[in-house]
């Protein structure tokens, strides 16, 4: 019985599938075809390889895949890292062609430097609480690559002095720049 059932079922979907003279298409999403398919796996497998190579590609070269043609976009900070990732990416198994867009020039942070710059701010925030005991509301920190900026206003000029003291004992902090003003 439940053989006859799987055989009745296989002949309709098959019947339905093929469709009749006068049956009216089927509306509804429609599949990706096989090679938009294998353009996807390609997508994943590039952006996997250069995720592998570089983390921050992830976010400085867009990848872009038709008809196994792999088009990257973005900016690289040297020469050096451009034929690397290119040369990466030409070198995989299914790569009908690889369209170099990439340009050489000054790129942002990288991500690890951004987590880094963002774990400063909070502790030297942190330590300018614990130092204070006040709220510190009124400054404002900035962290770039161990360079601290604090601004903002301070009440009186000895509090100014301990906010700077405690942002210049914080692990990390190489170097602080002053633009708080006292009212």
């Amino acid at each position: 019985m439940k053989r006859w059932a799987v055989c009745t079922a296989v002949v309709l979907l098959c019947a339905c599938s093929r469709g009749g003279g006068t049956q009216a298409p089927a509306s509804g999403p429609t599949l990706p075809s096989a090679g938009a398919f294998k353009d996807g796996l390609l997508y994943a497998a590039v952006k996997a390889r250069l995720a592998g190579s570089d983390i921050d590609s992830t976010t400085r070269i867009s990848v872009m895949v038709r008809g196994g043609v792999v088009t990257l976009r973005g900016t690289v900070k040297d020469f050096a890292t451009k034929e690397r990732e290119v040369k990466l990416v030409r070198g995989m198994r299914g790569i009908a062609g690889v369209n170099d867009e990439l340009r050489v020039g000054r790129v942002g942070p990288s991500a690890a430097q951004t987590v880094s710059n963002v774990e400063l701010v909070a502790a030297v925030t942190g330590a300018l609480v614990a130092q204070t005991g006040v709220n510190v509301g009124g400054i404002r920190v900035r962290a770039d690559a161990g360079t601290v900026t604090l601004v903002g206003h301070a009440p009186t000029a000895a509090i100014k002095a301990t906010l700077l003291a405690a942002a210049r004992k914080t692990p990390g902090v190489r170097n602080v720049v002053d633009r708080i003003a006292v009212r």
